[in-house]
């Protein structure tokens, strides 16, 4: 019994995982999608969820783009007193 309820887990999530690797290689443009290598990869990827997601969830980790502000479009008229009054902001303050 507990031997089927884990084998269930793992082809639902090995599922899940091959839906969204598939969703993102289906996108990349770059990738030829007649390439058997490729749908092999793919495969075998989703096969092995258990190494494949802990090592692409710490690469996302390590990886990820830090934000900076000033490089927003509207960042530079947080401080314009007309701009806040556009967005609804009131100049005075609570007394």
């Amino acid at each position: 019994m507990i031997v089927t309820l884990i084998v269930r887990l793992y082809l639902a999530i090995a599922i899940l995982t091959f839906a969204y690797l598939l969703q993102k290689f289906l996108r990349d443009r770059t990738t030829p999608k007649t390439q058997l290598s490729s749908w092999q990869i793919l495969i075998l990827a989703a096969a092995l969820w258990p190494i494949v997601l802990p090592i692409s969830y710490l690469e996302r980790k390590v990886n990820k783009p830090k934000i900076v502000m000033s490089e927003f479009p509207s960042y530079r008229y947080l401080g314009n007193r007309s701009y806040n009054q556009y967005l609804g902001y009131s100049d005075r303050r609570a007394s």
